[in-house]
């Protein structure tokens, strides 16, 4: 072995004159620590391993670490680093580890391939076999094992990481039985750590909100490590049933604590108490976190008025309707069913009812009633004015509707009366007994029943006499209804007692009321020239 050992030095130093190695930047976070090079390269016994490194110590500093693997002798040993001087803070959290190998296979390809590449902790291998199924490049090339958030299958604490134990392991293999040698060599076995710092959120929602309502989230991130103050965002969500505005908040604060709040509206009562979580997405320095809180969410309450409402007897009911009189409604949520009333078509109050009104159970609804009031038909009578002449008959007293309108088949009954009097005069016209059905409400308006003055009958009868030097005068006589004698009849104006042909007035004057007075004139005739001569010398 050891004479192909000078051989492929030989060779090897001139290859590696002409190579220009290209180590690809990290894609490492802001908080990662490398990549760092090992302060130390041994040899590790391996299980299976039967060829060890030559010159391990290489891998931290000039110089190549080279195993020589040929025929039955295939595997090599451990090639490990390890004291890379990692100072992880100790409050920090190890969120990824990433190792990159720079390495090149000499022999006939393909020729060299990883048997193992894992992590160690003080010489004991821990967690995953990254080992690539790729034979390796026949010129340097660096392979990447792990990544900003790869574990490695295991949990790691700074401690760990900062040891002086904590390091890399390869192992290799050659891919197959030929006469030849076949050397895996290495130049550099790099570990980058990623971490972040630990945070603690806390979230206030207000306790209680109403179904509709708006309450606002707090949600506060404070740093546990590090001199920095978190940044990114909250994002939100509930197990009830509700929106966030914004969502996620973005986070803004100094000195360790950045805060951002969202304003939460449920959009269910459901059993009444949400969990609030909000969630801290990390940044680059701090890991992610999250919180809840508990608000009760209450039913949103809302009180309904009727309205109150009439009609007049016999029409149809008016369409039932209601006020919000307290509260509001929450988004398009509507109301669902009608009011009702008390049944009847009487004249009178009845209450209106809730009937099947309703909201959903997001909602605490009150109801305040009010009445339906039948009103009787408002039906005006005006009596007619009338008249008679003394001693007459009383004329039929009627009537005319100056408004309303009686229903189909209704009808008045009774009739109307007057002031008790049968002498000349004026008597009030009254509503008697004049009456409608008690869904009418009957207005009465009177007039004026007259009697007036009859004519007398009189009867004057003239004289026609002859002359006899003896006072004469018309005779007669007045009579009313029924044949009454009346006094009253003057007949002064026919007294004569000289002869001549008179033209003679005579009156009538009432003294009962009931009456009109009454003129006239009569012929009273004195005879005197046929008997004047004989008569003068008798």
């Amino acid at each position: 072995m050891n004479k192909y050992m000078s051989v492929f030095r030989s060779a090897l130093a001139l290859l590696l004159i002409s190579i220009l190695v290209v180590i690809p930047a990290s894609n490492a976070l802001a908080a990662s620590a490398g990549p760092y090079d090992p302060a130390l390269g041994t040899n590790l016994d391996r299980p299976g391993g039967t060829e060890p490194w030559t010159d391990p110590g290489n891998v931290a500093g000039p110089g190549y670490a080279i195993v020589d693997l040929y025929h039955l002798h295939q595997y090599s040993e451990y090639l490990q680093g390890t004291h890379y001087g990692f100072g992880i803070p100790v409050d920090a959290t190890i969120t990824g580890i990433e190792v990159r190998i720079n390495r090149l296979a000499v022999g006939p390809p393909p020729s060299i391939f990883d048997t193992e590449v894992s992590l160690v902790i003080n010489d004991v291998v821990v967690g995953d076999n990254k080992a690539s199924a790729l034979p390796w490049p026949t010129s340097f090339e660096t392979a990447t094992y792990g990544s900003p958030t790869d574990l490695w299958g295991t949990s790691w604490t700074p401690a760990q990481v900062n040891s002086d134990g904590f390091g890399v392991v390869l192992a290799a293999n050659r891919g197959n039985q030929g006469q030849s040698d076949k050397y895996a060599t290495v130049d550099t076995m790099q570990i980058t750590v990623y971490f972040d710092y630990s945070t603690t959120t806390g979230v206030v929602c207000g306790g209680t909100v109403a179904y509709g309502d708006i309450t606002t989230c707090v949600a506060s991130i404070t740093r546990l490590g590090s001199e920095l103050t978190p940044t990114g965002t909250v994002s939100w969500t509930t197990d009830g049933s509700g929106t966030f505005n914004p969502n996620p908040c973005n986070l803004a604060g100094t000195g360790g604590t950045a805060s951002c709040s969202v304003d939460y509206t449920p959009t269910a009562v459901g059993s009444g108490a949400h969990s609030i979580t909000g969630s801290y997405s990390g940044d680059v320095f701090f890991e992610p976190s999250s919180a809840a809180d508990l608000i009760t969410v209450t039913q949103r309450p809302i009180t309904v008025s009727a309205d109150a409402l009439a009609k007049v007897y016999g029409e149809l009911d008016p369409e039932l309707t209601y006020q919000i009189t307290q509260g509001t409604l929450a988004f398009s949520d509507t109301f669902t069913g009608t009011l009702t009333r008390a049944p009847g078509e009487d004249v009178g109050t009845y209450p209106i009812l809730q009937g099947t009104l309703a909201l959903n159970d997001n909602y605490d609804l009150a109801y305040v009633g009010a009445d339906l009031t039948i009103e009787p038909i408002a039906i005006t009578v005006s009596a007619d004015p009338n008249t008679k002449v003394y001693g007459q008959l009383d004329p039929q007293l009627t009537y005319t509707v100056t408004s309303g309108t009686l229903l189909p088949g209704d009808a008045f009954t009774g009739a109307l009366t007057r002031q008790p009097g049968a002498n000349a005069g004026v008597y009030a016209i009254g509503q008697g007994t004049l009456a409608l059905p008690v869904y009418y409400a009957l207005t009465f308006v009177g007039a004026d029943f007259t009697i007036t003055r009859a004519d007398p009958t009189c009867v004057v009868e003239p004289y026609n006499v002859v002359y006899d030097r003896e006072l004469h005068t018309a005779t007669g006589y007045c009579t009313g209804v029924h044949s009454v004698l009346l006094m009253g009849l003057d007949l002064t104006a026919t007294a004569h007692s000289i002869p001549g042909d008179y033209t003679d007035p005579w009156s009538f004057t009432d003294g009962t009321g009931n009456y009109n007075n009454a003129i006239g004139t009569v012929n009273d005739v004195i005879q005197g020239m046929v008997y004047w001569w004989p008569l003068m010398f008798k």
